[in-house]
């Protein structure tokens, strides 16, 4: 099942899967290097049922750590009031925000040119790019369904819900775990789908290669949440899907 409110991440050493710490998501990108840059930053047409009117303040400009050769080709997207933490995609693209009335988020950058992607998976020998977000705080059999396939732990979130939680994985994809303990309280899992891999990535399939994060927590007294990104861009680009699936995988976003 693709994530598009369905994520993916793993749990064992089989299929490509390694569980441990990673500092930065090794799952097919480069490791970035390290350096402070000021970017862009664009608000985002919101819309939903949780769309928050009135007056906002958006800054024009962020600080991030960045190198200054990735910074130049990024900018920082978020919703039209700046209630969510920026995500970051390449410049000049067109994005959107929807806010739904549980409080579940999305935000997808896609280029300017071009229409936003409308199915979940690329066919094949398509070179669709796009960068999608998104966040579960409230609905468990949603969260379920962005984590259930790899954390087994989420197993009993579909007590009540159907479908029945996915088992399978394309053998082919590779996914990086960082568990709870190591994170502080939040399982981690970096994913990478090879180019025309139907993977579980949102948007895999196409001659771009795709990649993710997914977050699911489970630790603490409250309900267990998660959130999702990923970034379909070519190959040569990889770099800039480094810092944008890092960056997001830092923050709690959309959950907080």
């Amino acid at each position: 099942m693709k994530w598009l409110m369905t994520l993916v991440v793993a749990i064992a050493l089989v299929g490509g899967v390694f569980i441990g710490r990673a500092s930065a998501p090794s799952a097919g990108v480069p490791t970035l290097k390290t350096g402070v840059s000021i970017i862009p930053v664009v608000a985002c047409p919101t819309t939903g049922a949780g769309e928050v009117s009135g007056p906002s303040f958006v800054p024009r400009q962020l600080t991030i750590e960045l190198p200054t050769d990735e910074a130049a080709q990024l900018a920082a997207y978020t919703d039209s009031h700046y209630r969510l933490d920026p995500v970051l995609a390449p410049r000049g693209w067109r994005c959107g925000v929807s806010v739904g009335a549980d409080g579940g988020r999305s935000l997808d950058v896609w280029p300017a040119r071009e229409a936003l992607p409308s199915t979940q998976n690329a066919a094949p020998a398509t070179s669709v790019e796009d960068i999608a977000a998104y966040a579960v705080p409230v609905c468990q059999g949603c969260v379920a369904q962005m984590v259930c396939p790899f954390f087994r732990s989420a197993v009993p979130l579909y007590a009540n819900d159907e479908p029945p939680c996915p088992k399978s994985r394309p053998p082919q994809e590779t996914v990086t775990i960082e568990d709870g303990p190591s994170t502080g309280y939040a399982d981690l899992a970096y994913v990478y789908d090879a180019p025309n891999l139907d993977g579980s990535i949102y948007l895999s399939g196409g001659s771009n290669p795709a990649w993710g994060v997914v977050r699911f927590n489970s630790y603490g007294s409250g309900l267990p949440s998660s959130n999702s990104l990923s970034c379909v861009l070519p190959q040569a680009e990889s770099v800039l899907c480094g810092a944008i699936t890092h960056y997001f995988a830092l923050r709690d976003w959309g959950l907080d």
